[in-house]
C-alpha cells in the first residue's frame, strides 16, 4: 500500500477540495504547487482517480489542470481513473465517470496493477451498463489478470450469469467507430493533423473552448493564426468538433474555411446531408460514430436543428434507433432541444417516450421530463399525446 505521498498536507487538503467540489480551492492548489496534479493521494491514485471513485461529474476540470487520464503516479495503488471509476459505489455515478474518462482521452486498454483491466473491474462491479460500456469502448475481452483470467472466466468465478452471457457474446456489442474523424475536409480532400507544438495547451484549449458557441473570436484567431484550426483540447477534442456538438454553424463554417476536417456527426449537425451520404456510402460502419465526449452520431440530428431528414439518413444507414450514452438517446436530445417533430418521427420509429437518462441529471429523466425542465411545451405536449 502507498505511504509517502499520503503524508504530504497540500495532497490531503486537494483531496478534500475534489471530494467537495471546491473547485477555487482546486485551482489555487494546483497553481501553488502543479505536481500535485500528478501525485499519488490518499484515495490511491492521482485527483482524477480521487474524483472517478466518487463518481465526479466535472472531472474536464481536473484533466485541464493537467491530470493524466491514465495516471498510475508511484505510491498508488497502480491503477487508472477508467479503472477506478469501476468501484465507484454509486452505479449511475460510475457508469457516467466511466463513460467521461474513456471518451476523453482514457485508454480503456491502459496497463493496471495486477492485469486488473477496466473491464475486469466493471466484471468485478457485476453491472452490464458497465460491461457493455467498456466493450463498446474497445476493452479487450481476452485480457488476462495475474491469476490468468479472462474477464468471461472472472465472471464465471463469480457465479454472475448476466455478465457471463454478456462477455460470451461480446462480438454482437457494437464497437465505437471514429473512422471520419480526421479524413476529410468539407472539399473531400484527406485532411492530416499538424502537430501546432509551438501553440501552448492552453491556447488550444481555449480555442477549442471558444469554438462551442464564439464566431467572432474564433474568426479573429483563425485570421492571425491559420494553424489553430488544428487546436485540439486536454480532453482530445478537436476544436471543430467542439461547435459541432454545439450545432454552432457559423463556427463549423469558419473551422472548414479553414480546412477542417468534416467528420460524420459534424455535417450532420451542419445540415450536410450530401456529405454525411458520401461517408456512410464509403463505410457503413460510422452509424457507430461518436463525437467527443461520447455523443452518438444520431443525437446529431438533435444537435443540428432538429433535422429529420437526417435522422432518417441516419437510420437508412442502420444506425440503432436507441443508441445511447448514459441512458440518453436521440428521443432525449430532440426533447432537450426542443424539436416536436423530430420527437414525433423518433418515436414512431419506435423510440421508447419512457427511457430513462442520466446523463442531464444523475437521478434519471425522461424524454418528456427534459422537454418540461427546458420549457419545450410543444415537444412536451407531442410526447405526452404519444405516450397515450
Amino acid at each position: 500500500m502507498p505511504t509517502e505521498p499520503f503524508a504530504q498536507i497540500p495532497s490531503r487538503r486537494q483531496l478534500l477540495a475534489i471530494l467537495a467540489e471546491d473547485w477555487e480551492r482546486v485551482e489555487a492548489l494546483a497553481a501553488a504547487d502543479p505536481g500535485l496534479m500528478n501525485a499519488a493521494h490518499a484515495i490511491g491514485g492521482n485527483p482524477l482517480y480521487a474524483s472517478a471513485r466518487v463518481g465526479g461529474v466535472e472531472q474536464y476540470r481536473l484533466r485541464s489542470l493537467g491530470c493524466d487520464s491514465d495516471g498510475r503516479p508511484e505510491g498508488g495503488d497502480g491503477r487508472t481513473p477508467g479503472r477506478a471509476a469501476m468501484e465507484c459505489a454509486d452505479p449511475v455515478g460510475a457508469w457516467i465517470a466511466g463513460i467521461d474518462l474513456l471518451s476523453n482521452g482514457g485508454d480503456v486498454n491502459a496497463p493496471q496493477r495486477d492485469g486488473d483491466s477496466v473491464l475486469h473491474g466493471a466484471v468485478r462491479a457485476r453491472d452490464a451498463r458497465l460491461v457493455e460500456t467498456v466493450l463498446r469502448k474497445g476493452g479487450a475481452a481476452d485480457a488476462r489478470d495475474a491469476q490468468g483470467r479472462t474477464p468471461l472466466e472472472l465472471a464465471g468465478q463469480l457465479r454472475w450469469s448476466e455478465g457471463a452471457a454478456l462477455l460470451r457474446n461480446h462480438a454482437a456489442v457494437p464497437r465505437d467507430h471514429r473512422a471520419s474523424r480526421m479524413v476529410f475536409n468539407a472539399s473531400r480532400e484527406a485532411f492530416t493533423l499538424l502537430g501546432i507544438d509551438e501553440v501552448p495547451a492552453a491556447v488550444q484549449s481555449q480555442i477549442t473552448g471558444r469554438s462551442h458557441f464564439d464566431a467572432k473570436f474564433i474568426a479573429e484567431q483563425l485570421g492571425k493564426n491559420p494553424r489553430l484550426v488544428h487546436s485540439i483540447s486536454t480532453d482530445s477534442e478537436l476544436a471543430i468538433e467542439a461547435c459541432g456538438h454545439t450545432g454552432a454553424r457559423p463556427v463549423i463554417r469558419i473551422h472548414l474555411d479553414h480546412g477542417a476536417p468534416l467528420s460524420l456527426p459534424t455535417a450532420i449537425s451542419l445540415g450536410d446531408l450530401e456529405h454525411a451520404r458520401w461517408l456512410l456510402q464509403g463505410d457503413p460502419l460510422l452509424v457507430h460514430e461518436r463525437g467527443p465526449h461520447d455523443f452518438p452520431v444520431l443525437w446529431y440530428p438533435a444537435i443540428g436543428q432538429g433535422s429529420v431528414a437526417a435522422a432518417e439518413l441516419l437510420l437508412e444507414f442502420g444506425a440503432p434507433l436507441e443508441q445511447e450514452s448514459g441512458g440518453e438517446t436521440a428521443l432525449h436530445w430532440a426533447a432537450l432541444r426542443g424539436h416536436p417533430d423530430l420527437c414525433v418521427f423518433l418515436v414512431e420509429h419506435g423510440a421508447d417516450p419512457r427511457a430513462v437518462g442520466y446523463r442531464q441529471d444523475r437521478s434519471g429523466r425522461t424524454p418528456v421530463q427534459l422537454a418540461q425542465d427546458n420549457g419545450h411545451g410543444a415537444a412536451e405536449s407531442v410526447l405526452r399525446q404519444m405516450m397515450g
